[in-house]
């Protein structure tokens, strides 16, 4: 049976219904989407043909946690719904609290994300269509704050971008507001800017991000990644910096001369973003392409 998200638009195929089920409120609990550090993402479904994501989180495992978290999706969701997102930001529809766990539930469910697609035709025409999700939310002084490619939904034809998990994103007080390093704590390492484990930060680490997850959809592959942030503080850590170094000149050294190529024997429809990846990974300790990152509406007005 295929069914479709009042926000989202998205045919989702319900799967043969469980032996046993489960409800949590209206919802009929399906099968899990995901997993994260203190839950499990479910599919729900309603006798009104409504289908949602439940987030479920065990109250002994983060109360605070999910408190901070609900209270930023409701935020996100008023501000999205207020201002027209075009569709690019994550829901929170309710919020449901059972006797041993806290349940969020968001609209749409996606059927991918862009990890699904690294590599692909499609994930690629997303990533402009992500970039204004980003632009969305800093516009309006919030940073993502854990972009990757699992946290960017996927769906339609042609595919569109959905920011996910945006619960954790932090609020900058004004344009030149930056937030302090809290090494250790929070988000994924082998996506943090340079900056983000070091000095105060601001949205920007978010555009470099981008630039990574551009070079996945690009090349299939995470450009330099580590187990450990060479960009913290510490002899383990700071060793790791010239084979960082090594790494990431080849990277820029490949996006440059694969853009000029596409520019010299142009293929149609294909729109090679080397130049402006680049730019989105520029960082101060760089040996090259250490001026300052570009901002997202300078990569809207090159496009």
């Amino acid at each position: 049976m295929k069914l479709i998200s009042p926000l989202g638009h998205v045919d989702v195929v319900i799967p043969t219904p469980l032996a046993v089920t489960r409800t949590i409120g209206p919802w009929t609990v399906g099968n899990v989407l995901g997993r994260g550090g203190h839950g499990k993402v479910f599919m729900g479904t309603s006798t009104k043909n409504e289908v949602v994501a439940l987030k479920v989180m065990d109250v002994a495992a983060g109360d605070a946690a999910f408190v901070s978290e609900v209270q930023v999706n409701a935020v996100l969701t008023q501000l999205a719904d207020k201002e027209d997102d075009g569709g690019r930001i994550l829901r929170q529809k309710e919020v449901i609290c059972c006797e041993d766990e806290l349940v969020s539930v968001h609209v749409p469910v996606v059927p991918w994300t862009l990890a699904d697609l690294v590599g692909g035709w499609s994930s690629g025409r997303c990533i402009p269509h992500t970039l204004m999700g980003v632009k969305f939310i800093h516009d309006r002084g919030w940073m993502h704050h854990d972009l990757k490619p699992t946290n960017v939904g996927v769906r339609g034809e042609p595919p569109r971008a959905v920011l996910l998990d945006v619960g954790t994103s932090g609020f900058l007080e004004d344009d030149d507001g930056s937030m302090e390093p809290e090494p250790g704590c929070g988000g994924t390492v082998t996506y943090f800017a340079p900056e983000r484990e070091l000095q105060p930060y601001n949205h920007s680490v978010d555009i470099w991000v981008m630039g990574i997850i551009g070079y996945e959809v690009t090349y299939g592959h995470h450009p330099f990644k580590f187990l450990l942030n060479p960009w913290r503080k510490g002899e383990e850590h700071e060793k790791l910096r010239p084979v960082f170094e090594k790494k990431y000149q080849e990277a820029i050294e490949r996006l440059a001369a694969d853009c000029k190529g596409a520019r010299e024997s142009p293929t149609a429809g294909y729109i090679h973003l080397g130049s402006f990846l680049a730019k989105m990974l520029r960082y101060p300790w760089a040996q090259a392409n250490c001026e300052p990152r570009i901002a997202i509406d300078e990569k809207a007005r090159h496009d």
